[in-house]
């Protein structure tokens, strides 16, 4: 355990580290949260695993910007995906 010593005060580096691991977590999830269009592919993904063709035409969105959001909810941890062939499959995670 590596401890910052100044001023009177000791603090436990690891520890600070996982506070800022899990305030980032927290922003990404607000992040991804907060756009419409996110909030529409969750809820189609309730529905079961989606091909991204089918997002892209459900959506009547482009594909680069299907892909952005997509990114964004699985970065946060909302959803995963899987290929087959020449797609990708997602679904709540």
């Amino acid at each position: 355990m590596r401890i910052y010593q100044g001023e009177s005060q000791r603090v436990d580096l690891s520890y600070l580290r996982c506070l800022r691991n899990s305030e980032s977590k927290r922003l990404s999830s607000s992040h991804a949260l907060s756009d419409q269009t996110r909030l529409e592919i969750l809820n189609r993904l309730k529905q079961g695993e989606q091909c991204v063709c089918e997002l892209t035409d459900a959506l009547q969105t482009g594909q680069s910007s299907l892909s952005f959001h997509l990114r964004v909810l699985k970065g946060a941890g909302f959803i995963r995906d899987r290929p087959e062939g020449r797609w990708m499959y997602y679904s709540l995670n």
